[in-house]
């Protein structure tokens, strides 16, 4: 598959997701790499390589304090 075709099938699944859920997706950047680095892998414990096929970085919304951002 085509990396285009794939990012298009990730918007549109972003798009369906039902609004309560999208409301809740502020402030959030979701990207398409092609596969993890090793550096990523090994930092996280993981192998082989297809093994990660997703992962949040970033503080979660509940662990923000007032001043965040």
């Amino acid at each position: 598959m085509r990396r285009w075709h794939f990012e298009k099938l990730v918007a549109e699944a972003l798009d369906e997701l039902p609004r309560r859920f999208r409301r809740r997706l502020r402030n959030i950047a979701v990207v398409v790499e092609i596969e993890p680095s090793q550096e990523l892998l090994e930092n996280m414990g993981l192998w082989p390589r297809g093994t990660l096929l997703g992962l949040y970085q970033g503080v979660p919304l509940i662990e923000r304090g007032f001043s965040y951002g």
